[in-house]
């Protein structure tokens, strides 16, 4: 088995022009499988599959990150009057905990379901983003996220 340098590898993943962590796992273990197997093909192959597993656990977090900030702002906004505004926080195992402001701005009555329209901000490291619009309805007493603005690719994490 051949053994790559430390000082080599860091060289090689600085020259791989990797910006996220799944493209350094990848490169990591395309640089590592291939001192072992000395087979490119084989290197290859094993770093594609390294970066896919890593792309699509850090998306599932965001998803299951997302849905928890879902949840926090409608326990919230369920207690709400119109009018009224209240802090919403959803802490996190990992990462830095969510956080922000959220106000309810209508109650909306139709045959199909009761909802609230809902404006909310997310607490970021410098700033404070938003206020977002979205709704939340409830047909059985239970409150779930309705529907957001067409503009949810800004909201990151939130999407």
């Amino acid at each position: 088995m051949k053994r790559i340098p430390a000082p080599a590898l860091l060289l090689l993943l600085a020259l791989s022009g990797c910006t996220g962590f799944a493209d350094i796992a990848g490169t990591t273990g395309a640089v590592a499988s291939g001192a072992v197997t000395g087979n490119p093909a084989i290197a290859i192959g094993v770093g594609g599959v390294i970066k896919g597993a890593v792309d699509a656990s850090q998306k599932a977090y965001a998803r299951i990150a997302a849905r928890a900030n879902h949840s926090a702002i409608v326990a919230v906004a369920a207690k709400l009057a119109p009018g009224q505004s209240d802090t919403w926080h959803e802490p996190r195992r990992f990462g830095a905990d969510a956080s922000g402001q959220i106000e309810v701005l209508r109650v909306i009555h139709s045959p199909l379901a009761d909802c609230k329209e809902i404006a909310f901000t997310l607490d970021g490291d410098a700033d404070t983003v938003g206020p977002f619009r979205a709704a939340i309805c409830t047909t059985d007493g239970l409150w779930r996220w309705g529907l957001a603005e067409p503009s949810t690719e800004r909201w990151s994490i939130l999407r």
